[in-house]
């Protein structure tokens, strides 16, 4: 039942603009669904780190103000440099299938998720909902493993479903969008470094 629930929870949550959804966007679009499919499967490993520092080190880990401010800076390092480089990389809009890209595409998808601090607070959150309930021994391993596992499978459960999507309306997306997906995911990051900056300074 955790199970189910923290991967209903976690593919509700992934609904929200977010960095993951941007970068299996910018990959489908730019790519073709196989590459995007490795940034999901890339993005949703923070799902399980972050669950799992959750659970075990929650109000310890929380209460250190420094790594907070460490994960929200090194988030704001990663979007801006992300996003200028997207911004700037001149590349043609691809509308078939065919690849023309190279890089590590997991890779990519590993660093925007692992580099979103909000993964460890909603974690946290819920855990502190479910702590509340009394209803589920969190001390059980089988419990444990639940709750780590499930965010990942909930979370790639959309990417995936959004990958489909894609797939399957390409065209009319391209014909939706005014800037090249580069650009567009480029500016999004860059709004985000910007937003974490101000929340950090503030």
């Amino acid at each position: 039942m955790i199970f189910v629930l923290v991967a209903l929870i976690s593919f509700a949550g992934s609904i929200q603009p977010g960095p993951l959804n941007l970068a299996v966007i910018h990959t489908a679009l730019g790519t073709n669904s196989g590459k995007a499919v490795l940034v999901a499967f890339g993005g949703v490993i923070p799902e399980i780190i972050y669950s799992a520092i959750a659970l075990w080190f929650s109000v310890n880990f929380l209460s250190s103000e420094w790594i907070g401010n460490l994960l929200q800076g090194t988030s704001i390092a990663f979007f801006l440099i992300a996003g200028l480089y997207l911004f700037f990389k001149t590349q043609k809009i691809n509308t078939s299938n065919v690849t023309t890209h190279r890089g590590n595409f997991f890779l990519f998808g590993l660093m925007s998720g692992l580099f979103n601090p909000l993964l460890f607070a909603f974690w946290l959150m819920v855990l502190t909902v479910f702590q509340s309930m009394n209803y589920w021994d969190m001390s059980e391993l089988l419990n444990r493993i639940a709750f780590i596992t499930g965010p990942a499978i909930g979370a790639f459960g959309f990417q995936y479903l959004m990958i489909r999507i894609i797939a399957l309306k390409r065209t009319a997306i391209f014909k939706l969008i005014p800037l090249h997906p580069s650009r567009l995911t480029g500016i999004v990051f860059i709004s985000l470094a910007l937003w974490e900056a101000v929340k950090l300074v503030s």
